[in-house]
């Protein structure tokens, strides 16, 4: 009868469902890593070319370092006072169903209660149903659900008759009704997915629970595995599933392709001599655990292809770094490998793994409450979900609705490139392999978080350099980055963004980076978000307050203070509180009018990313892009891109184009909390973001020579770029001063 739980968990629309209760956590709130403020600290290098350049690493003073390159103000900048409207919600009449389209996906999200309730009540109380018919129910709610019109007779369901489900059995179909329950009902792209690659969660569902039943003694690893294989079905960098472990090995070397072949790209030599391993940076590797590097690769790539090169690149990444958290398959000892040396010459090598054990207990006999145990009162206990701390409706609307833009393994990425700062190749690595652009003018104290530099080409051009790993960075990072750019106006002649191998993070830290880079409004993507009872009731909530000006004022000033630097008091300080609360009419609405999946938005009626008050760099910029760079690394390019404010050099991005969600929920399986997407952005010319990614104005793919010989053709490329965006901005300001 375990279909049934199909019925009941995934079938019962939102407002009535009362089985499955997914626990949604925010991150937004919450940085990956803690800093510790800066002390007053002025660092005045004695430069060539470039005196008295200097950056105070105050959390909120600037030290001027000389008459002339200073910074007038700290960023960001104080509250101003905000005025709130009354709040009205006038209801919205529903709108014709589109024909095709994004639109008619808005349209279909909206019907799926009415097809589901009616065929509910058509089919009586299914808790006297027979076994055949609950499980032609099941068949019947996932055709409503998925728009998949196969029909599957109950007996083809079933298979043939399997034995009862023992308790790990039934704990784990528990697991996955709860996991795919959540993407049917909250996930933005389902039908994005279907229309694009022919998505097919029936399938996947019951293939997994063929195979749970099948394996009487199957492990808690088998299941991760089945479960990571399912959520890397959608094809969405976003969604993701975690597994608590420990279990991880390594590799001292990294390898990436180029050209159809494989190379060492980095050695870590404290960990690897040249004695044990004589070879060096660029060499060839031709097989890897005695099969071809390609194969390797191959086998380490989801079954289900996404973006081809950002999968292929993940797959080497993995090559040499395994992380059981992350739902792979940690391997220990000894593994082969051929290279090809410099003269032709193909070596055998061996190399240990650098392997830490599982210290999580795995395959612990599940507790199953509806079976008989024998009953020992003194040992009597109940787990309980931890308590989640409430939020005031202001608050708990933001964290609600902005969610992260963020990879889901973002800061496992952060964490592992913490731990090997001098790894240039690894995602969110605060140095990337990005090479000297020239002779170095200035570089920031190794101190600081952020790195960035100053170079002098051969042309006498001063070059800006600044490295951005990712956007979950914090207060402190954000006033140094202002500095920088403030310096940077000054001194240099264009400047490189580089945010190469970026996970992402924070919208409105994205968004206040944005803001010091430019000195005109910009455009920003807008949003077809799935919204459901929860976020109604906050968006009433918020209006509720409304009520009260000074209140609502004080609030905004108070629970959102702790965001300065990721740009919402920047944003709300343009046009107060209106912004949120005219997105909280729409969002009751939209739901009024029965779209669950909203017609395209502005989130929190941000139409635009105003320029900062206080630092505005205008001088030529390139950003560096790569198939690595997620979500928000896809957003900032495609903004840049859309306002024609940079030129965007590298790979296509990955194109995960949306905001992203967790979900925990309590089990005794491993399973940490797994994420969806639950919005879907779309560009200036209306195509998505999802799966599409950024497409760079100039093309520039890693070579061989590179590896070689530092990167060589890719410091040409990039300078070349930046001497083409600036002669097409003066080309642009003659036109403009002629006209």
């Amino acid at each position: 009868m375990n279909i049934l739980l199909l019925a009941i968990a995934a079938a019962v629309p939102a407002s009535a469902q009362r089985v499955v209760t997914p626990v949604v956590t925010s991150r937004s709130g919450a940085p990956s890593a803690v800093v510790t403020p800066w002390t007053r600290v002025s660092v005045t290098p004695s430069l060539s070319g470039v005196p008295g350049l200097s950056l105070s690493l105050a959390p909120s003073v600037i030290s001027p370092a000389a008459p002339g390159v200073t910074l007038d103000a700290a960023v960001p900048g104080a509250a101003l006072p905000v005025q709130v409207p009354g709040a009205a919600v006038a209801p919205a009449a529903p709108a014709a169903a589109p024909s095709q389209g994004m639109g008619a996906l808005s349209f279909k999200a909206s019907a799926l209660d009415t097809g589901v309730r009616q065929t509910l009540q058509d089919a009586g109380p299914v808790e006297k149903a027979s076994e055949g018919d609950a499980s032609a129910l099941g068949s019947e709610v996932f055709r409503k659900l998925t728009g998949d019109d196969t029909v599957v007779s109950p007996a083809s369901d079933r298979g043939s008759a399997a034995p009862a489900a023992n308790p790990t059995q039934s704990k784990m179909l528990q697991a996955l009704d709860q996991v795919v329950s959540v993407y049917l009902e909250h996930y933005a792209p389902l039908g994005w997915k279907k229309t694009r690659f022919g998505t097919d969660f029936r399938q996947g569902y019951l293939k997994i629970r063929g195979a749970v039943l099948a394996e009487p003694d199957i492990k808690d690893r088998e299941f991760h595995t089945m479960l990571a294989d399912f959520v890397a079905s959608l094809r969405d960098y976003h969604a993701g599933i975690q597994f608590f472990s420990t279990e991880k090995a390594s590799l001292p070397m990294t390898i990436l392709g180029a050209g159809g072949k494989y190379y060492i790209a980095r050695i870590d030599r404290s960990k690897l001599s040249e004695a044990d391993f004589p070879y060096q940076v660029g060499d060839e590797v031709v097989e890897f655990g005695g099969e071809a590097v390609a194969d390797a690769v191959k086998a380490l790539m989801p079954s289900a292809a996404n973006s081809p090169k950002t999968d292929e690149r993940m797959a080497q990444m993995r090559l040499t770094t395994r992380v059981g958290q992350a739902g792979m398959a940690v391997p220990q000892g000894a593994v082969s490998l051929k290279v090809r040396s410099a003269d032709g010459t193909v070596h055998d090598a061996s190399l240990q793994w650098n392997y830490k054990p599982e210290v999580v207990p795995q395959d612990v006999p599940v507790r199953d409450g509806l079976r008989p145990e024998a009953v020992v009162l003194d040992d009597f206990s109940i787990d309980l979900p931890p308590a989640k701390a409430r939020r005031t409706g202001l608050r708990g609307l933001l964290d609600r609705l902005t969610g992260m833009f963020a990879h889901p393994h973002a800061k496992l990425f952060k964490e592992l490139a913490g731990k090997d700062a001098e790894n240039r190749f690894r995602i969110g690595s605060r140095r990337s392999y990005v090479p000297e652009l020239g002779k170095v003018l200035w570089e920031i104290p190794e101190m600081s978080p952020v790195y960035a530099a100053v170079y002098e080409d051969e042309a006498g051009r001063r070059i800006g350099y600044l490295r951005i790993p990712d956007y979950m960075g914090e207060e402190t990072h954000m006033q140094i980055v202002a500095q920088i750019l403030s310096q940077f106006q000054k001194v240099t002649d264009g400047l490189v963004l580089d945010q190469i191998n970026n996970p992402g993070g924070n919208m409105f830290y994205m968004h206040a980076l944005l803001s010091m880079m430019t000195d005109k409004p910009m455009s920003v993507p807008k949003h077809r978000v799935l919204i459901n009872e929860s976020d109604a009731f906050m968006a009433s909530q918020i209006l509720d307050q409304a009520a009260s000006e000074d209140e609502t004022a004080k609030e905004i000033e108070d629970e959102l203070s702790d965001m300065e630097s990721m740009g919402m008091m920047m944003m709300l300080s343009r046009g107060g509180a209106e912004p949120i609360l005219e997105y909280a009419r729409f969002v009751l609405s939209e739901l009024k009018a029965g779209r669950r999946l909203t017609s395209p938005t502005h989130l929190f009626g941000l139409t635009k990313i105003e320029p900062n008050a206080q630092v505005s760099y205008t001088k030529p910029i390139v950003v560096l892009v790569n198939e690595l760079d997620f979500s928000a690394g896809d957003f900032l390019p495609a903004i840049m891109q859309d306002n024609g404010r940079a030129t965007i050099l590298g790979v296509k991005t990955a194109g995960a184009g949306g905001g992203v969600r967790s979900v925990e929920f309590p089990n005794q399986l491993g399973i940490a909390g797994f994420s969806y997407t639950w919005t879907i952005a779309e560009r200036a010319n209306g195509d998505p973001i999802e799966n599409l990614g950024v497409t760079p104005d100039v093309p520039y793919e890693l070579t061989a020579d590179d590896l070689r010989n530092g990167f060589e053709g890719y410091k040409k490329a990039i300078l070349a770029a930046l001497k083409a965006k600036a002669e097409a901005r003066l080309l642009d300001k003659a036109e403009d001063e002629l006209y």
